[in-house]
């Protein structure tokens, strides 16, 4: 099929898509050596608005790397031997929330579980897997802040898999719409996002994570095609398939498989 973009243009975005990504490199690097204190003029009227744009820019730059479409699975990559976790998942009922964002993803919709008791549920089926497997497990800080806002997040001690030997993020919990980001093999991701109940997330694509473990903005990237955004559970019936979603992000990233109910993976 031949190109939409002639040669030369084509050539022409790459060099400018490169020439932004090395500029950026270069001013982060140059950062960390200067010690400038910007919080001073950060607080006046003009920082906080040119902070504002800031976000802006980098928030659009960001959507032009994102995944072209959340809901098409991602490839497996050959270097990936391995098989999922998950076996089969049952289809998620009703109609999917609306994820907005890219950096930081949203659900907007579907907000207002239909069991009250499910936020703390989730919290606590998530701290429950700590506490299963302390050796290799452990809670992030903010899952202890008394702030309902703050996420629950839970990490590996240990990387298990080439794949995500960087990335030590197991899931993180949003704690204001009950929406959950978490790593899985790329095969369970197809599962997730066929039967209903998540997306690929915005940065999963794989020069989307570069860029943004790059910046430093944040220190667990979404690691490329494993990445997905779990939707908020509304009902106890929910929180048990996302369940077994979590004991397979816990197997890919930490190697505990809680079918065998063991740490020595």
């Amino acid at each position: 099929m031949a190109s939409i973009i002639p040669s030369g243009q084509s050539n022409e975005l790459l060099y400018a898509i490169a020439a932004i990504l090395v500029g950026s490199a270069i001013i982060t690097y140059l950062l960390k050596f200067v010690n400038l204190d910007l919080k001073p003029f950060l607080s006046t009227k003009q920082g906080k608005a040119l902070q504002d744009i800031s976000s802006y820019l980098y928030e659009r730059f960001l959507k032009a790397l994102s995944v072209s479409d959340p809901l098409s699975p991602p490839s497996s990559p050959s270097t990936i031997v391995s098989r999922g976790y998950l076996e089969t998942l049952p289809r998620r009922t009703g109609p999917r929330p609306i994820i907005t964002g890219v950096s930081h993803p949203r659900q907007i919709t579907h907000l207002s579980p239909e069991e009250k008791q499910v936020p703390d549920r989730l919290r606590q089926l998530i701290s429950e897997v700590s506490a299963r497997y302390p050796s290799t497990t452990y809670l992030g800080r903010s899952t202890f802040e008394s702030i309902p806002s703050s996420p629950t997040t839970l990490y590996a001690r240990h990387r298990i898999f080439n794949e995500t030997r960087y990335y030590g993020e197991i899931l993180r919990a949003d704690g204001l719409d009950g929406s959950i980001q978490c790593t899985l093999h790329p095969s369970d991701v197809k599962m997730v996002i066929e039967k209903g109940w998540g997306q690929r997330h915005p940065l999963s694509a794989r020069l989307a994570s570069w860029v943004v473990r790059l910046s430093g903005q944040s220190l667990a990237a979404p690691t490329p095609s494993s990445q997905v955004l779990l939707y908020a559970p509304r009902d106890q019936a929910d929180l048990d398939v996302l369940g077994q979603v979590v004991n397979a992000a816990v197997w890919w990233v930490g190697g505990i498989d809680a079918r065998l109910d063991d740490e020595a993976f």
